[in-house]
């Protein structure tokens, strides 16, 4: 670390060791933002305690230990076979166990928030990433991914190379749209054709120039759930029977960003980065989030200087037709793409079959709701220091 020299310039500490420089991201979540982890959990393997509106996930092993320890065995099957409500209210009345009993078979706690009642059905609960310790946090995969959409849409609005990728089928049409990509990524020459040329494979990408580090330890103070809300162009609301942990509006999440200049000849910095997220924000709210009238109680959050990240937050935010054919074709193009996602079932008309006609493809936009406000998903603001 001692070999690092570190520089400031317009408020950013830059760390310089030759040709690498590295810095600090920092997201501030504007609105709840989920990153799955893909494990999911049933409503007989949490306690929700309505009073403190807090959910506990349990420790399987130790809650286990102490069943066979109380010889509860039975009576837990028996509960789970006859459609569980509450494992909570379960665990205090017929197992007679102690808060404290409880407490001790936790993993860790969270608070309901907005997403669960004593008047509703609980839902099952789709977890947060988490390492290997328990400790929520943010793999550097997903905030690279979505700086390589970001990237990727300036890079083509400023230069369209090659044609557009149409396929038979969805196969077809993805492997075509990732030679495209290529053109705009794929331009080292550290493998070439016998011809020459340079050969359209992932090792020839400038992104190995940009590596981003893991998020710091998100506490779980920091963590809430909230159910899935889905808005349609005219506002209205569709409420889904899913309930997502995720990470609480204004909580920040540090990153550690590393450019590799011998790479990327300074064709991305780190002011390049936050004007290009910049742009790509403008884009999003007026190509995408403009379609939608706002649903009553929506919290107003803004999109300036922002990303949108993570589950929930839409395939519009995770892909290229639009900025690469234009609001009209891009339009046509993604609608044909949602169909092959989500083909019709038998003879039923299929969900995206009038999306032209609606104006907008997807025609969701993924809300949910917190402190009484309807938020979109996954809108964080994006600060380097």
């Amino acid at each position: 670390l001692s070999l690092w020299e570190t520089s400031f310039s317009g408020g950013v500490v830059m760390r310089n060791l030759g040709h690498l420089q590295q810095f600090e991201m920092v997201l501030r979540a504007r609105s709840p933002l989920f990153i799955g982890s893909g494990l999911t959990y049933h409503k007989h393997e949490y306690c929700y305690q309505s009073q403190k509106k807090t959910v506990s996930i349990i420790d399987q092993d130790a809650f286990f230990r102490l069943l066979i320890e109380r010889n509860c065995i039975d009576v837990y099957e028996a509960f789970v076979l006859n459609q569980p409500k509450n494992l909570y209210a379960f665990l205090s009345h017929e197992c007679r166990f102690s808060a404290e009993q409880i407490e001790r078979i936790t993993k860790y706690q969270v608070s309901a928030a907005d997403a669960l009642s004593e008047n509703k059905p609980l839902q099952e609960l789709h977890a947060f990433m988490r390492g290997a310790n328990g400790d929520a946090y943010i793999p550097g995969s997903s905030l690279k991914g979505a700086l390589r959409t970001i990237l990727l849409c300036d890079l083509i609005s400023r230069e369209k190379k090659g044609s557009w990728p149409k396929g038979k089928n969805k196969k077809e049409s993805s492997l075509r749209m990732g030679e495209l990509e290529g053109a705009y990524f794929h331009t080292l020459s550290l493998q070439k054709k016998v011809s020459g040329e340079i050969k359209n494979d992932p090792v020839n990408s400038i992104m190995r120039g940009v590596s981003v580090s893991d998020s710091g330890v998100i506490s779980d103070q920091q963590m809430i759930l909230c159910q899935k809300i889905d808005v349609c162009p005219d506002g209205n609301q569709n409420r889904v029977n899913v309930c997502r942990e995720c990470v609480k509006p204004r909580t920040e999440i540090s990153f550690t960003v590393t450019l590799d200049q011998s790479v990327l000849k300074n064709t991305i910095t780190a002011n390049t980065i936050l004007q290009t997220i910049q742009k790509y924000s403008h884009f999003y709210e007026e190509q995408f989030d403009s379609s939608f009238e706002r649903p009553d109680g929506d919290a107003g959050i803004s999109y300036e200087n922002a990303i949108v990240l993570g589950g929930g937050s839409g395939y519009f935010s995770k892909t290229i037709p639009y900025v690469y054919l234009g609001a009209e074709k891009g339009l046509e193009e993604t609608a044909e793409i949602m169909k092959w996602l989500f083909p019709r079932n038998s003879e039923k008309t299929g969900i995206h079959d009038f999306d032209v006609e609606t104006g907008i493809s997807p025609h969701m936009l993924k809300y949910t709701k917190y402190n009484g406000a309807l938020y979109p998903y996954g809108v964080c603001e994006v600060m380097i220091r």
